[in-house]
């Protein structure tokens, strides 16, 4: 997805490999700190048969990598094919997903990694995993968590297999969104201190600074502040530019689709993306879309065109702290300007992961899987990028 700046070139190589019984790693600890998953409840039946662990080294020097090691292995007694999308088999250029909680002291760190707007996935989003075979993985929470003081770290595992396919059968390579086998892998936890003795290593969007390869031209009231670029041809510049003026175009609408104080009844299209009406709930969701009509006004945005390693499946993402630049990907070029899973749509979705617009997360990604949130958890649609990029796009422009 990004090519890793030379900034943080010090973070750890990532390593993916298949094997059978796992041997011991060149330069591992003589005894790992390794926990084993926790059994969900509410898994599915293949749930108990895909294990998930987690191993540290018992400490870490203070600007070292914090190198985790995930392992996953198949139980099943079949060969699947395993939807790599935000676990830690999913490696962009050695950077943490958003699939791991880490804690200081009992107290949680924010998470400063990127969120992804995707597609349907890919043949070359699965992993094979072969019956009784591990996938082996390793990971620096230090790309992603800010570990800046010495301390009693905790990282959980707080993910699940998206998508799971039974190879033994005449199965698809890829399955669209909709379509998948969810499994859950329960909760794995591993502790390991970090000491004094080195300088702190900052996250790696901390290291990433917007482009200012345009000149800034004068604001108008009532309009988003003019983009700028880094790399891209003329034409897509052209086509983010008229994308950046209809994103503000959905949130200003979006927010006049959403009346102060709510109509009772709530609108219909309120109740479709984010469920039954309740006052805190539209409140949250009405303040999201305020908040990212004042960011456009207020706040310059760069748009990477060409970022380096974005996956086919994945329309654009962003760091939600660094909520100045938005990175574009093969999905947005192919998406049409206005409408269902549009460019301008795209750019409201991002707009929403920002911290300062609310910080929305991933819980579920297209339209039927997005209905069905705001109906059965709607504390969670409101709170989803998808389902607020949906409400904005179901309006006229």
């Amino acid at each position: 997805m990004r090519t890793v700046s030379t900034a943080v070139g010090a973070a750890i190589a990532v390593s993916l490999l298949v094997a059978g019984p796992l041997p011991a790693l060149a330069g591992a600890p003589h005894h790992p700190v390794t926990s084993q998953q926790s059994p969900d409840k509410d898994a599915v039946s293949m749930a108990g048969q895909f294990s998930a662990t987690l191993t540290a080294q018992p400490r870490y020097r203070l600007g070292e990598p914090i190198a985790l090691t995930f392992d996953l292995h198949n139980a099943t007694g079949r060969d699947h094919s395993v939807l790599e999308w935000n676990t830690p088999l999913e490696n962009p250029d050695q950077e943490v997903l958003d699939y791991l909680r880490v804690s200081r002291d009992g107290g949680e760190l924010g998470y400063a990694g990127r969120v992804i707007k995707r597609g349907d996935p890919e043949p070359s989003d699965y992993r094979l995993i072969r019956a009784g075979e591990t996938l082996r993985s390793t990971i620096d929470v230090s790309t992603s968590f800010e570990i800046t003081e010495p301390g009693t770290y905790t990282a959980t595992l707080d993910t699940h297999l998206r998508d799971v396919i039974d190879r033994s059968a005449d199965a698809p390579a890829a399955r669209a969104l909709g379509q998948f086998t969810r499994v859950d892998l329960g909760t794995a936890s591993v502790t390991f201190e970090v000491v004094a003795g080195g300088t702190p290593r900052l996250p790696l969007s901390a290291a990433l600074q917007p482009g200012d390869q345009t000149a800034d031209r004068p604001h108008l009231a009532d309009s988003p502040k003019d983009p700028k670029f880094v790399g891209g041809t003329a034409s897509r510049r052209e086509a983010t530019e008229k994308a950046h003026k209809n994103a503000y175009k959905y949130a200003d609408k979006s927010v006049g689709a959403l009346p102060n104080p709510a109509p009772n009844p709530a609108p219909n299209r309120y109740i479709t993306w984010f469920g039954k009406y309740q006052k805190d709930r539209y409140a949250l969701a009405r303040s999201h879309f305020v908040k990212i009509r004042e960011h456009m006004e207020d706040t310059v945005i760069t748009y990477d065109l060409e970022p380096a390693g974005c996956k086919s499946s994945v329309y654009a993402y962003v760091y939600p702290n660094q909520p100045t630049k938005i990175y574009l990907c093969g999905q947005f070029w192919k998406a049409p300007g206005t409408g269902t899973d549009s460019k301008a749509g795209t750019i409201v979705h991002e707009q929403s992961h920002f911290t300062v617009n609310g910080g929305t997360d991933d819980y579920k990604y297209g339209q039927d899987a997005c209905k069905k949130l705001a109906k059965d958890d709607p504390d969670k649609a409101v709170m989803n990028a998808d389902n607020h990029e949906y409400f904005a796009e179901s309006i006229s422009i």
